[in-house]
């Protein structure tokens, strides 16, 4: 089991986390940093250098594993998706699911378009 300083789940947590700065370590190789994409404002988790999970201001999510799908990779984005959300592997297929939907396989990279 990891030991997250920080947990994040969504843009808003993120930055009251950063507090202005524009990276902080919350694991082990895994930093919470500020960028821009397209112009636009993002924070990510990055672990080594794949942002496993990218929070938009808008309140999307974007969660890839950059081709490395191993349990820290997973892990990393289990513990920071959007409250109600869940990830988990069976049967060597992965999966998303929320507290109102069946489980459903995904292929990474997927957006989580969360409702505001």
């Amino acid at each position: 089991m990891v030991n997250f300083k920080h947990r994040v789940h969504s843009y808003e947590e993120a930055e009251e986390i950063l507090q202005g700065r524009d990276q902080l370590k919350i694991a082990h190789n895994t930093y919470l940093v500020r960028s821009t994409q397209f112009n636009y404002p993002i924070i990510s988790i990055r672990f080594h250098n794949t942002n496993v999970v990218t929070y938009y201001p808008y309140g999307d999510v974007n969660i890839d594993d950059g081709g490395w799908d191993t349990i820290t990779t997973r892990e990393r984005i289990k513990r920071n998706l959007p409250n109600g959300w869940g990830y988990f592997r069976k049967n060597g297929k992965n999966y998303l699911s929320t507290f109102f939907e069946e489980p459903f396989e995904v292929d990474l990279p997927i957006l989580i378009e969360v409702a505001r």
